[in-house]
This record gives C-alpha cells, sequence and structure tokens, in this order.
C-alpha cells in the first residue's frame, strides 16, 4: 500500500480519513486502485463499494486524541456507549460473561457490543471474553496504519456478528526504519497519569525478499480511585423514588447529595421485633449511638433507602480504572516466488485493569440482605449503650440488628477492588498468491489463547461474618474472642472478633472476614480461512469479479474458579454459629454472587461463501457506471445446525461527481460461548416478589435464592439490513465532498436474558395458572397460583433465549473541505450521525420500549469536526470538537412512561481538543513534539444519574461523557 493512503479521500466508498490531510481526490486516484476494501472481498477500488466504509487513518487520529485507538475510534459519531476505562467496574466475577467491565469494547451504533465484528489485517479476531467481545487493548497499535470502518451489514462477506458493520485494523506490512514514541499525561487534578512508551522497526531481508517487523509498546495509566475526586462526583446525584403523577408509571425526583438512610457506614440500628430504646439510631464513631439523620425532605418520596443528606451511606466507585500493558508484536513475509507469498504474525498482549467496584452492605444468611444481628451482650457493646437496651431492668431485647457499611484500611468506604489480568497470545500465518490473469487466492490459519484473570477482593464470607460478630470475653486471659473459639475452636480457626460499632474496620477484622474470589475465563479460537477471487469471465460492461471462500473454526471456553461448590442445592452448613441460621433460601457462601466452573466446551463453525461485482451498464447516459454486487454465505454450528446469510447491492455512478449506492443484506449474530454456556452463578434476591406483593426484604421474609446460567438451544439471531446513500465530489469544489449515508437494521430472535425475578415473568406465570413456560424460572413451595405470603419465591433461574426483537435506523453525514488561508494549508471534517430510533420490542410481556434519546439508548444526533491548520512548514494546529445532544431520563414505552419530575434530562455537551506539534529534522531523522490538551475548556458532565441503579453515588457519567476534566498530554514522535 502507498504510504499516502491514509491522505486519500476515498470519498466513493465513504472511506473518509479521520483528521483530513490537504490533498486533492484526483490526485489519488492511482492509490485507490490499490485499496482493498473491507466491505468485499472482490471490490477493489473504493469508488465502487455499495457499503458505506469509513476509512481512519492512526496517524491523524493521533494528531488530535493521543491514547489508545479505541480512545480515538469512540471520538467518531458512529460509535456510541462503548465499555470503557470510564465504566462503572462490576464486582461480580460472571458480569454477562465479560469479566473485564473496564476493557474498549466498542459499540458501533449502540446497537450492541457482540453485534459488530473485528478484524485485523482482514481475519478474525478471537474473542477474549466469554460474550464473544474483543477488547482493543489487545491489538497492537504503534504499527497500525488504518481502521476500516464498515457501517453496513457485512456477515455474507465475512460471517456472524457483522450485523452493524466491520472494524477492520489494518497494520502497515511494508514498514520500513524505525519509530520511537513517548508520551506523559496527566489532568489539571494532578491524577489519572499515564504513560506510553513503544519502539518499532521494520527492515526488508534476503534482498527485498523478506520483510521483518515488530513493536514493543508499554501504556500505564494509573487511573481515578474514587468518584469523589471531582467535585461533579461528590455530588452524588440520585433518582429518587416518588409518587407518580398521573398518567405516568413511574416517577424519580433528581437529588443531589445521595444518600441511603437504612444503611450507616458506623451501623445503624434497626428494629428487632420487640421494644427497641435505640431503634434508628446510628454508630457515628466507635462505640458512640447518636440519632440518625435522615436528610432533607423529598416531596413525594416512596422509598425508604433513599434520601438528600443525612447520616446515611453511600457509593464510591473508581472514576476510572487503571490500565497496565505490555505488547509484543512482529511480522515476517516472504516471497517465495513472484507469485507466492508467505506471512507469519504474532502478537502478545498482557493487560492489567483494576479498579473500585460497587460492592454491597455487610450481610449474614440469616437476615435480609441488608441487616446482620448481634447480640446485646456482645463485649465490644459500650456499658452506656448496653445500659440503654436494658433499661428500667428489663432484658426485652436480648438481640439487633444492625446495618453496616464499613471503611478502613483497603476497604476504600462502600466498595470492593476487583482486579483483571488479561493474557492474549495470537498467530496468523499463511500464504497466498496470484495466477492467471489477475486471479488472487489466499489460506490462512489463525490461532487466539486468552486467559482472563479476575479476583474480586473483599468478598463477604458470611459464615465468618457470623463467627466474627458474636464476640465474647474469655474468662481465662479477660480477652475479647469469637464465642465459637471458646465453643468449638476447630470450626473457624483463627477467628477474629468484629467490633462493628463504629465507622472503621481493623486490618485484622478485615483480614478474617473477607475472601478474594478467584476466577479464570479462557477463550481459544483456531480459525482456517481460504479464498480465491478474480474475475471467470466479461460481459456487455466489463469484467465481472469473483471469490469464493471457505472457513472453518473452533472455538472452546473454560471457567476456573477457587470458590467452593455450594449453592442453590446445598445449604451452607452453619454448625456452631449462634448468629447465623443457613436455610434453603440462603444457601451461598459469600453475599455476592459468583460463579462456579465450566469445564472446557467447545463450538465448531463451518462455511462457506460467494460473492461477485457485475457491471451492468458503462458510459452509457446517466450511467457511467452502474454494477451489482451480491455474497451468499452458508454457515453450519454445531449446535444449532444451519443458517444463510446474503446482500445485493448496487452501485450506480451517475457521473464522476455523483454517486448513488444501496444495500439490502440477511445479517447474523451468532450465540455467544457465554450465552450457551455460562456457569452456573448462585446470587440471592431481596425486592418485591410481584405476584404475593411481599418485599423479600422484610423480615420474617426471606430472600430468594438465583441461578443463572446458560442455553445450549440458541440459534443464531437474524438481522435484516438495508443501506443507501449517495457521494456528492462536484467539479467545481475537488476539495469539497459530501456523503450521505441511511440505514435501517432489524434483528430477529434476537437473544435475551429472561429473569424469574422479573415482574413480567412473574406475573405472566401466575396468569397463566402455572402453564407459561416461564412457570421454568421460578419456583414456589406451594403453586403458581397462590397469592399468601406462604408462597413468596423461594428461588429463580436467569437464562437466555430467542425470543426479542430490536431495529433501528439512522443517516451518517460526511462533509470535507481541504483549502487555504493566507498561503496556510486547512482541513475540515465534519462527520455526524443521527439515530432517531432504536427499539426493544418484549415480544413475552408485549412491551415496546423506545431508547432513542433516553440514556438506555444513544444520542439522537452526534456529531465530530476536526479542523487542522499549518502555521509554518513545521507548526501545525489541530482542533476536535466532538457533540452529543440532551437526552431523556426515561425511554418510551408502549406500557406507560417513567418521569423525573423535576428535571427534563440529560443536558447536551461538547468537547474540545486542542493538538499543537511542531517538526524538526534531527537525530538522523524526523521529530514530532507535541503537546495536547483533552477537554479544553475543563466542562464537567451534565448531571447525571443512574436511571437503571438508583443507588446514592452511582451518578458517574453517561457513556462517552468525560468525567476526568482538562487533561494535558505531552509527547514525541520520532521517526527514521
Amino acid at each position: 500500500m502507498n504510504k499516502h493512503f491514509g491522505q486519500a479521500l476515498l470519498l466513493g466508498a465513504n472511506a473518509l480519513v479521520f483528521g483530513l490531510t490537504n490533498t486533492h481526490a484526483a490526485a489519488n486516484e492511482a492509490v485507490l486502485e490499490e485499496v482493498i476494501v473491507t466491505g468485499s472481498r472482490v471490490v477493489t477500488n473504493g469508488n465502487d463499494s455499495p457499503t458505506p466504509v469509513t476509512v481512519v487513518s492512526v496517524e491523524e487520529m493521533q494528531a488530535v486524541r493521543p491514547g489508545t485507538v479505541a480512545d480515538q475510534l469512540n471520538d467518531m459519531p458512529q460509535f456510541s456507549s462503548s465499555q470503557g476505562q470510564q465504566t462503572t467496574i462490576g464486582a461480580g466475577s460472571a458480569n454477562g460473561g465479560n469479566p473485564n467491565g473496564s476493557g474498549n469494547v466498542l459499540n458501533l451504533r449502540n446497537f450492541g457490543v457482540t453485534r459488530n465484528l473485528v478484524l485485523f489485517d482482514g481475519h478474525r479476531v478471537s474473542p477474549n471474553s466469554g460474550n464473544g467481545t474483543v477488547s482493543v487493548d489487545m491489538i497492537p497499535q504503534l504499527l497500525l496504519k488504518r481502521v476500516d470502518v464498515v457501517t453496513g451489514g457485512a456477515s455474507a462477506v465475512y460471517g456472524a456478528d457483522a450485523v452493524t458493520g466491520v472494524v477492520n485494523f489494518i497494520s502497515d506490512t511494508g514498514f520500513t526504519g524505525l519509530k520511537i514514541n513517548g508520551q506523559y499525561g496527566t489532568s489539571q487534578e494532578s491524577d489519572g497519569d499515564t504513560y506510553a512508551f513503544g519502539v518499532a522497526g521494520g527492515a526488508d531481508l534476503f534482498g527485498g525478499r523478506g520483510h521483518l517487523m515488530g513493536s514493543y509498546e508499554y501504556r500505564g495509566d494509573e487511573g481515578i480511585d474514587a468518584r469523589s475526586e471531582r467535585e461533579w462526583g461528590r455530588n452524588r446525584w440520585l433518582m429518587a423514588q416518588v409518587a407518580s403523577p398521573a398518567g405516568f408509571s413511574a416517577a424519580r425526583y433528581l437529588v443531589a447529595n445521595g444518600t441511603r438512610p437504612n444503611a450507616a457506614f458506623g451501623g445503624l440500628i434497626g428494629n428487632s421485633g420487640a421494644a427497641n430504646p435505640l431503634a434508628n439510631y446510628y454508630f457515628s464513631s466507635a462505640g458512640v449511638a447518636s440519632l440518625r439523620d435522615t436528610g432533607v425532605a423529598i416531596p413525594g418520596l416512596n422509598s425508604p433507602n433513599q434520601a438528600s443528606g443525612g447520616s446515611g451511606s453511600y457509593f464510591d466507585p473508581s472514576l476510572k480504572a487503571e490500565l497496565n500493558s505490555h505488547q509484543l508484536f512482529g511480522r515476517l513475509d516472504y516471497d517465495f516466488t513472484d507469485s507466492v507469498h508467505g506471512w507469519v504474525k504474532v502478537s502478545a498482549t498482557d493487560t492489567y485493569n483494576s479498579g473500585y467496584a460497587i460492592s454491597s452492605p455487610l450481610a449474614q444468611a440469616s437476615d435480609n440482605n441488608n441487616n446482620h444481628r448481634v447480640f446485646v451482650s456482645n463485649a465490644f457493646l459500650s456499658t452506656a449503650v448496653r445500659n440503654l437496651f436494658t433499661a428500667n431492668g428489663t432484658n426485652a431485647v436480648t438481640a439487633f440488628t444492625i446495618n453496616k457499611v464499613h471503611s478502613g484500611p483497603g476497604m476504600q468506604q462502600y466498595r470492593q477492588f476487583t482486579e483483571v489480568d488479561g493474557r492474549n497470545i495470537n498467530i496468523d500465518t499463511g500464504l497466498s498468491g496470484s495466477f492467471g490473469e489477475g486471479w488472487k487466492w489466499e489460506l490462512a490459519f489463525i490461532h487466539g489463547d486468552n486467559k482472563m484473570d479476575v479476583a474480586v477482593n473483599n468478598a463477604m464470607n458470611t459464615r465468618k461474618l457470623g463467627a466474627a460478630l458474636d464476640a465474647v470475653v474469655n474468662p481465662a486471659n479477660n480477652q475479647i474472642v469469637c464465642s465459637v473459639t471458646l465453643t468449638n475452636p476447630t470450626l473457624y480457626p483463627g477467628c477474629v472478633p468484629y467490633n462493628v460499632f463504629g465507622p472503621s474496620i481493623t486490618s485484622q477484622e478485615a483480614g478474617y472476614i473477607f475472601d478474594t474470589l478467584n476466577n479464570t475465563t479462557t477463550i481459544k479460537m483456531n480459525d482456517v480461512e481460504a479464498f480465491v477471487a478474480g474475475s471467470p469471465f466479461d460481459n456487455w460492461a466489463g469484467p465481472v469479479n469473483m471469490a469464493f471462500s471457505v472457513q472453518a473454526r473452533k472455538l472452546s471456553y473454560e471457567v476456573e474458579t477457587d470458590v467452593e461448590p455450594a449453592g442453590v442445592n446445598t445449604p451452607l452448613d452453619c454448625t456452631g454459629l449462634r448468629l447465623v441460621t443457613c436455610n434453603p433460601g440462603q444457601s451461598q457462601k459469600y453475599f455476592q454472587g459468583f460463579t462456579y466452573a465450566r469445564p472446557e466446551v467447545s463450538l465448531n463453525v463451518k462455511e462457506a461463501a460467494l460473492e461477485f461485482d457485475m457491471p451492468l451498464l458503462a458510459d452509457v447516459a446517466a450511467a457511467k457506471d452502474l454494477s451489482l454486487n451480491g455474497a451468499f454465505r452458508f454457515t453450519d454450528y454445531s449446535t444449532s445446525g444451519s443458517v444463510n446469510s446474503w446482500k445485493a447491492g448496487l452501485d450506480w455512478k451517475i457521473t464522476d461527481e455523483l454517486t448513488f449506492r444501496g444495500t439490502r443484506s440477511r445479517d447474523i449474530r451468532a450465540p455467544t460461548m457465554h450465552e450457551l454456556y455460562q456457569p452456573g452463578v448462585v446470587g440471592s434476591y431481596s425486592g418485591a416478589d410481584f405476584w404475593t406483593g411481599q418485599n423479600l426484604s422484610t423480615p420474617p421474609n426471606t430472600p430468594a435464592a438465583t441461578l443463572a446460567d446458560g442455553n445450549d438451544l440458541l440459534t443464531p439471531e437474524l438481522a435484516d439490513t438495508v443501506t443507501a446513500g449517495f457521494v456528492y465530489r462536484p467539479d467545481w469544489a475537488p476539495s469539497f465532498s459530501v456523503a450521505l449515508d441511511g440505514y435501517y437494521i432489524k434483528v430477529k430472535d434476537a437473544i435475551v436474558t429472561y429473569d424469574g425475578a422479573a415482574e413480567t415473568v412473574m406475573l405472566t406465570c401466575g396468569n397463566s395458572g402455572g402453564t407459561s413456560n416461564l412457570c421454568a424460572l421460578i419456583q414456589r413451595p406451594i403453586n403458581a397460583t397462590d397469592r399468601t405470603a406462604a408462597n413468596n419465591v423461594r428461588r429463580t433461574f436467569a437464562s437466555p433465549v430467542n425470543i426479542a426483537t430490536q431495529w433501528t435506523k439512522g443517516v451518517d453525514l460526511e462533509l470535507n473541505y481541504a483549502g487555504s488561508m493566507f498561503d496556510k494549508e486547512y482541513n475540515l471534517r465534519l462527520l455526524t450521525s443521527y439515530q432517531p430510533r432504536n427499539v426493544n420490542v418484549d415480544t413475552v410481556g408485549g412491551i415496546t420500549t423506545e431508547n432513542a434519546g433516553a440514556i438506555t439508548g444513544n444520542p439522537k444526533w452526534r456529531a465530530t469536526l476536526v479542523a487542522s491548520m499549518s502555521l509554518t512548514d513545521n507548526l501545525k494546529v489541530s482542533v476536535l470538537e466532538r457533540w452529543r445532544d440532551g437526552m431523556k431520563w426515561y425511554p418510551d414505552r408502549s406500557n406507560g412512561r417513567d418521569i423525573v419530575v423535576n428535571s427534563s434530562g440529560l443536558a447536551s455537551v461538547a468537547y474540545t481538543n486542542l493538538n499543537v506539534a511542531y517538526t524538526l529534522e534531527k537525530f538522523g531523522g524526523k521529530t514530532e513534539l507535541y503537546f495536547n490538551i483533552q477537554n479544553l475548556f475543563d466542562k464537567d458532565p451534565p448531571v447525571y444519574a443512574s436511571p437503571g441503579a438508583p443507588f446514592a453515588g452511582l451518578n458517574g457519567t453517561y457513556p462517552g461523557d468525560d468525567g476526568v476534566g482538562r487533561y494535558f498530554t505531552l509527547g514525541f514522535r520520532h521517526r527514521m
């Protein structure tokens, strides 16, 4: 490939370079002839592609956004709500099959992270999570040349998962010379420091028949440990549940300084079913009980565990997860003959993420999820407080509940520290060549081996907690010990008594009652791909190009864990514990859910595909060129059998200035290994029983046990996609271009998880009299129709099924202009996306949800403007402006609307990046020094409160908004 490819306009394919330099389309026609269009195996000129493709120059992306390639791609409006380091990290070991909730996973059009396919040099990349996603942190970046983003369905060309499109990372296979990069960044608040260093080299071998290149990259990002490090995070915006106005199904009230009044860092004393003189008191300091402060009154509040201010607790998870990565990459190419070429490419990545996750309040098996019991006789309880319990000489209260949120060494308030260590090895080797007149062939083998170790620290061990809370005085030495140490010393050796009466916890106490849960997920892929492409014949309008390809791959999935196999069918043994009573409703050892092991399972896929590009008209009136492009793919899964995908496209070049194009395709998304084979995840449910009307967290009711697992009967999702648009490049303004493409995507048999704890499932089962197949997700002690409290749900199950429908539509607009001012060259590029519909249809509940323009979906409008100008031959200034429009708090639903009574929604926001680069000829090559400011105007993210998890401290930011603030980066790039 010509080195100037990344600067070409490529307008005919909507291949618009992000951060364009001053070039003219006419000057690049020779380059265009060499381009292999990612959206097709037979179209070699971007002007002839019916499928929109946006080509992104890595070099130009770096000029406006130093950082990871994921950060740079997410500046494009085609990507929305991608997962990254500012995503709230989960504390569990399952997390929907993605144990690393802070890995950089792209989301094309916010239509699901599993519905866009990631390629590296045109070959499928092995997923590194059970949910089928690829963290692009594992893609070697220093030797990347460009990224092709196909924004239309491409399953017939590349296989499953290319529903919303394809992201193809293209390496600079002909690189020669030496690259050395380095940078350092820090925020205006002097935190979140980043360090990056990379070195790459390439050289010809064997008289030019061979080529060797390699790179090493290190990236260190310290992250930001707490949202309270920013003023907006300290505001703790909360969606409080309030009485609903007429015409609305639910209502919230947006309040600042959110707290949970029913839980306190020092421990809140609750009612114990008897006269309790200290009910609603909490331990404000060690051993001191004070009357709780319930905070500022919220109009119409109907949730007892939400408040503004007061003495309640709150969450404070990480603002940005830590990232450290080491990456090695090497590639060897060799021309065996003039027509046979071979290569071997190896990459190895070690990536570490960590952050403070959302954790849960202390709990014990015998009580509801927020409380645990202690005896009035507890040795740590002060005499003054104990005397209040025994006032007037009575002993009516012998034990009481306390809702305690701990803080102390390593605890960091209300959080769990989660560490994820990913190790990825990928090998891509093969042969390619040519024969005859213009025929090409390729045979490739790709192997991926991905391991992800997850350590969830501070996991509450309910049995150890029960032992530690029962503190007594040892009469032999007058020391405070665990009661079980005196009565059954072999049951809980090393038990450390826990002084729960105050806001802190010692490292010794924490070290005993908390464990670390470890699990390792291993994903392997072996993939063989082959194709042959050429022109078997000409028709009346020119050569007919065809490609035939075959593919066979095997995916394997394994989960190893150190969690002992106790679960819903194995109640815990609570022998010797006076404060804990194990029952079938509380059979888990740890408070939060955890994943059991999954022995290795595998999936085999076989595919065959045919693609053609046939000219219909050439050089006639109203048709400079008219071509038909089509593809058909047959895919066979070892789990679900065969499925077909296809594509038909039309490219109509009316003149050299104006081209129309369109496609219609059937695309597929295969079930992920996690959806098929998810290991059992055990947890508990303490919310409402929607059938009996009981609250399972209110004694004497007890929480229900939960179990989530996979479904190996799933079949691929089916998607129908239509794209249509035009490209206009006027002769009267050769440096100007406009491309407009619309799209419509509808997914049938969409895979969703139905949970027996959901209101829809409970009511559907009960109203059916127990005949609905959803009743299999619920276990009750009597039957499906009894509505008494004695029939409260005891156990629920969750499993994915092919049952939903999802559809979206929108338009992408791209404008380019290159010119000069005062003899100084400048470039402008505007990328805009309008997505007015993003609909989910729940076919069981009959509920349609419109997510477009709501926080649960995506902004309807997104835009990115890039402007650059060369002030001198050496000095260049670039500006990136990124904007999204405002959104409603809640989506529109066919069964009613939620409303936030005192707020119209999330405000629109724009962020500005500034980059100044100076180039000099030094040190035997060209060195570019640059200074970059992200969020130039230090704009705080708009007020945001998570509508799906209405707990204090989870306000965070909307995905894509900047929570870090103004950020400075200084770096250099040296080329020899």
